[in-house]
């Protein structure tokens, strides 16, 4: 049974939507592994999906390529920035969450694999973990005022906007 998601019941805004981009959530992105051994990857991969884009440029690029990128400590190709999202889950308003996106080219390995991820950080973690959203889809948006939103929900908000 699904426990309520703690927040306001708000209206998601649907105007000022620049960019759009959704996928449907599995068991790696809900943070619900198969095995009970397994443990959560702590990420969504930012894939292609069914959009019209080239999800190994997109994401870094155009779609999160005003944020300040910063390189990460360690890592030579490794890429980071905080994007702060408006969140709602199941209709609930979460409120502002600044989240960690990372690129780095070297996880494609040749075999067209995701390079930029979007971490879930521990409290959006929590909520997937506790709470089976596999088969709900999450949506992000650019905002063309600057942010962004983050939606889980039974549907897509909407087409994809490149």
């Amino acid at each position: 049974m699904q426990q309520p998601v703690a927040g306001s019941d708000a209206p998601l805004p649907i105007v000022d939507v620049q960019r759009r981009w959704s996928k449907e959530l599995d068991h790696t992105a809900a943070q619900q592994p198969k095995g009970a051994t397994t443990n959560p990857t702590g990420n969504l991969r930012l894939s292609r999906e069914a959009a019209p884009i080239n999800h190994l440029t997109y994401f870094r690029a155009e779609f999160f390529g005003e944020l300040p990128w910063t390189p990460r400590e360690g890592h030579d190709t490794e890429q980071e920035a905080i994007a702060e999202f408006s969140v709602w889950v199941d209709g609930h308003d979460i409120g502002p969450v600044e989240l960690r996106v990372s690129h780095d080219p070297e996880r494609v390995s040749g075999q067209g694999n995701v390079p930029t991820v979007i971490h879930w950080g521990p409290d959006l973690g929590k909520v997937l973990k506790s709470t089976n959203y596999i088969g709900q889809y999450v949506t992000l948006e650019k905002k063309a005022s600057g942010g962004f939103n983050l939606v889980i929900g039974r549907e897509p908000r909407g087409d994809y906007i490149v």
